[in-house]
Parts: structure tokens; C-alpha cells; sequence
């Protein structure tokens, strides 16, 4: 109930993501699990390690692969309501072809030769290890990457 009550009073605030964040805060402290996901996480990450070297294969020096595929894993996350992640689906759909939307491969060549710098947000668990071979390629490339990351506030 007391939950129910605390979601109720954030639905005025407008949008999803303060709705999903105060909620999943509210619910980790009442159940004293600081990560309740930790299993899926870590199940994403044994399998992002696996393949690896497939995705290695796959995209060779070619960098506008790197970033179809880390946009592929970044597409996946936990379960959660009205999401059921599937491992064997994530390995299936990582090395499809991508649809290019608002840029073309050329485009995106002559974009990071006019750069030097990319801020570079990372999301989750497991893909995170694909994210890492973009950031290397773009480092290989002589650009200036910086990470950031989403953290806990303490």
C-alpha cells in the first residue's frame, strides 16, 4: 500500500522517468536489496564476455559497425513490467543489420574526422563491455573520449 500510495503521488509530476526512479528507489529500500536485478546483470555480462570476439569478427576495423552493434546491445535492459529480456534474443539480434535513421555511414565517417572530442554515456550491466570496444575504437581513432556513467547519489 505504501508503495501504491507513493507511485500515486508522483504520477502529477509529469513523465516517465521520475516515476520509474523514485518508485525503483522506494522499492530497493523497502526491501533492503540495494540492486534487485544483480542476477540479470550479472547473466547479461557472462554473456556479453562470450561474444566478444564474434563482435570483434563481425565489425573488424569498420566503425560505423561498432556503433550498429553497441546500439543494438543498448536497446536491451532488465526485465521489467511489459519487458521480458531474452538472452538468446539479444546474441540473435546484436549483429543485424542496423537501420541507419537522420545519418549515413559517410556521414558519420566525415562527423568524427571533423571531432575531437566524445562524451560517451554508458548505460548497463554486460552491454557496457560491447560499449568499451566502441570507446577503443574511438580512442585507436586519436579522439578524446569521456565516460560518464550513472551512479548512486550518496
Amino acid at each position: 500500500m505504501h508503495i501504491t500510495m507513493h507511485i500515486s503521488s508522483l504520477i502529477p509530476r509529469g513523465g516517465r522517468t521520475p516515476l520509474f526512479i523514485e518508485s525503483f528507489d522506494l522499492i530497493t529500500k523497502i526491501l533492503n536489496n540495494e540492486d534487485p536485478h544483480a542476477d540479470e546483470k550479472k547473466n547479461l555480462e557472462d554473456t556479453a564476455s562470450l561474444i566478444l570476439g564474434k563482435v570483434v569478427s563481425d565489425a573488424g576495423n569498420d566503425i560505423a559497425r561498432y556503433f550498429e552493434i553497441a546500439a543494438a546491445a543498448n536497446s536491451v535492459d532488465v526485465p521489467m513490467r511489459d519487458y521480458q529480456f531474452d538472452i538468446n534474443d539479444f546474441v540473435n539480434k546484436l549483429l543485424e543489420e542496423a537501420a541507419w535513421l537522420n545519418i549515413t555511414k559517410e556521414g558519420l565517417a566525415k562527423m568524427l574526422n571533423d571531432i575531437h572530442d566524445v562524451g560517451y554515456v554508458v548505460d548497463n550491466s554486460g552491454e557496457f563491455q560491447i560499449d568499451a570496444l566502441l570507446i577503443r575504437k574511438l580512442v585507436d581513432m586519436g579522439l578524446r573520449v569521456t565516460v560518464y556513467a550513472r551512479g548512486l547519489a550518496l
